[in-house]
């Protein structure tokens, strides 16, 4: 349950950041590949450039897809106080938290509440 609430969390403030940034678009520069060990699917680190106010940035990008290559445009945003705070524009990551966090939630809820009726039963 507590998962689920940081889930939750996660995805409203996810969705605050991507609601203040700015929205610009990105050029793939490097993907790092970190091969994953026994049954970990393999991390990809992605390194953007884009340009704010005449001056150009190179940042990490909190997104790991296999479906990139160098040289790609993407859209990101960043906040307009801080250009190098970037996040991707794809709002799959706020979805997936909602979702996930409500699932965990409600799902830890019924199990302890049916788990308490049992024992309240008895």
């Amino acid at each position: 349950m507590i998962m689920g609430i940081i889930l939750i969390v996660c995805g409203f403030y996810n969705k605050n950041k991507q609601d203040n940034y700015t929205e610009t678009t990105a050029v793939i520069t490097k993907i790092d590949i970190e091969e994953g060990v026994g049954d970990e699917s393999d991390t990809y680190n992605i390194f953007v450039k884009y340009t704010v106010d005449d001056k150009e940035y190179n940042e990490k990008l909190d997104e790991s897809s296999s479906s990139y290559s160098v040289g790609d445009e993407v859209k990101i945003k960043y906040n307009p106080s801080d250009p190098t705070d970037i996040t991707s524009s794809s709002k799959w990551i706020v979805l997936i938290c909602f979702i996930a966090g409500a699932l965990l939630t409600l799902g830890s809820g019924l199990y302890l509440g049916i788990g308490l009726y049992y024992v309240v039963k008895k």
